[in-house]
């Protein structure tokens, strides 16, 4: 079971990481208390190199981040046209599509090779479940 941390206690830097290039450099770090993911910061600054602009720098918590995350990943993407990070599951949803097709969850889940499936091969799938699920 986790502590709660008393109000007086100062947040510890868990994690970060820097990428840097030509242009610039980009850093993110995880800023809280361990074991209380709800409660850390997850903190980006980057700086572009030959700007006269200050290092940028961002502060969000842990369920800004997944909003942030579920809003590009859902209404943004087709827009944007980034790569889905984080599939974002409705589990309502999942629950009555295998309830209305045990056999073909039953089919794909027992096949041997499953794991080894190509990307082409599970987007078919993709298209087949939208198919019958829409």
């Amino acid at each position: 079971m986790d502590i709660p941390h008393r109000p007086s206690e100062k947040p510890q830097l868990l994690k970060s990481d820097t990428r840097q290039w030509t242009s610039g450099w980009v850093k993110f770090a995880v800023i809280g208390w361990e074991g209380q993911p709800e409660d850390n910061y997850i903190v980006c600054q980057k700086l572009l190199l030959g700007k006269d602009q200050p290092t940028q720098k961002f502060n969000l918590r842990q369920r800004d981040w997944v909003n942030l995350k579920r809003l590009i990943d859902g209404d943004l993407q087709k827009y944007s046209e980034w790569e889905k990070t984080v599939p974002t599951v409705d589990h309502a949803a999942l629950a009555v599509l295998i309830a209305n097709y045990p056999d073909l969850f039953e089919k794909v889940l027992s096949n041997p090779n499953i794991l080894k499936l190509s990307e082409a091969s599970l987007e078919a799938l993709d298209r087949i479940l939208k198919k019958k699920w829409y």
